[in-house]
């Protein structure tokens, strides 16, 4: 399972929840047949009944959650979905199956990836060296040249001045 988003809000009183979505494509939820929200005590499978985006966030009504209340309940909570039925096209990675890859370049290992901003313009990676150096590495085509989470690492040809001590 993946986390996918976090409910911020809710929204009218039928019980609607109002999901900030954590993909690059909010339009992912439209295939999801449930969500698994992170209850007090434990996970919890809700079937999802209906979901659109609206401004910037995703609407998703939830079968058992029928008016506001019930809704209100849930805010602050993380959603999560099934792996196998978030669409992933050739190219797109899930952020989650890249941290603990070596990134490398031809001549040498720079480090391990810890994480992934996205900052708009383009996801940077944060990578720590062996000796636990920070490295900022932009995921632009010019540097990073190839992404393989099977093989396990990520191949980067660093501008200059990117990597200098």
């Amino acid at each position: 399972m993946l986390e996918v988003g976090k409910i911020v809000n809710v929204h009218g009183i039928m019980g609607e929840v109002k999901i900030l979505p954590w993909t690059d494509f909010p339009e992912d939820f439209y295939e999801l047949s449930s969500l698994f929200v992170k209850e007090k005590d434990g996970l919890k499978e809700y079937e999802i009944k209906s979901a659109r985006v609206h401004k910037g966030c995703v609407l998703v009504k939830l079968s058992g959650v029928n008016d506001r209340n019930a809704a209100e309940r849930m805010k602050d909570t993380t959603v999560l979905a099934k792996r196998e039925e978030i669409p992933i096209d050739e190219g797109r990675f899930f952020i989650a199956d890249l941290i603990g890859i070596t990134v490398k370049t031809e001549e040498k290992v720079i480090g391990t990836l810890t994480d992934v901003f996205q900052t708009g313009a383009n996801d940077v990676f944060s990578v720590r060296s062996e000796m636990g150096k920070m490295y900022y590495i932009p995921s632009i085509p010019t540097v990073v040249k190839e992404i393989n989470p099977k093989e396990g690492y990520i191949l980067i040809t660093p501008m200059e001045g990117l990597l200098d001590e």
